[in-house]
């Protein structure tokens, strides 16, 4: 795991967010901005190495 991912998950909101959806589940994260929704699921991957991370994007272009 990079350092930025390792200092990142120890963050509270990361944190948060582990225990929010450990449970599973479907989330909806409409909020996060495109430019960061890549790191975003980079993260959730991180944080989650165990679990199926499902992603869906509005089309084609937001999923490259």
């Amino acid at each position: 795991m990079s350092k930025l991912f390792a200092d990142l998950v120890k963050t509270p909101v990361a944190q948060a967010l582990a225990r929010q959806m450990e449970n599973g589940g479907v989330q909806t994260f409409s909020g996060v901005a495109a430019s960061a929704q890549p790191f975003f699921a980079a993260l959730l991957q991180k944080l989650f190495p165990q679990k199926p991370i499902v992603v869906v994007t509005e089309n084609l272009k937001s999923q490259e």
